[in-house]
């Protein structure tokens, strides 16, 4: 957790840098080097050390569909990059939507290795999200 909460800092500073591309690939970096094993480990597969490139075909095929859809809204929310920046109000609620599924893999991961669910530490990631991009401020 602490690690992953060290990698999706970056939103904000990326954001603010307008560096867009360094900010799709931390996206990425996200889903792979936490969702997805969280997700193996979770299901109970041996698979989940594998390196970044070769975990996501030890996935189930209802896991592959969900993070290749959490995929396909990172792309649509940075629709635009190619011309110099995508908009940011179409990249928070992806963002949130990436966190909340990285919460909910860890839990299930905690849960079914036993391991206790730093749930302060995700208080800490909501509360910074909250403050530096409005993520889970209603409106």
């Amino acid at each position: 957790m602490r690690t992953c909460f060290f990698g999706a800092m970056w939103p904000a500073r990326m954001i603010g840098r307008g560096d867009w591309s360094a900010l799709l690939w931390n996206a990425d970096t996200v889903i792979a080097q936490f969702i997805i094993p969280s997700y193996l480990i979770a299901d109970g597969s041996p698979e989940f050390h594998r390196e970044l490139t070769t975990r996501p075909r030890f996935l189930s095929p209802e896991r592959t569909r969900t993070v290749r859809a959490l995929q396909g809204s990172m792309f649509d929310a940075f629709a635009g990059i190619e011309h110099g920046a995508p908009d940011v109000e179409r990249l928070k609620p992806f963002h949130r939507r990436m966190l909340e599924m990285t919460f909910e893999a860890f839990r299930e991961a905690c849960g079914v290795t036993g391991v206790e669910y730093p749930a302060d530490s995700e208080a800490a990631f909501r509360s910074y999200f909250t403050r530096e991009l409005g993520l889970w401020r209603r409106s």
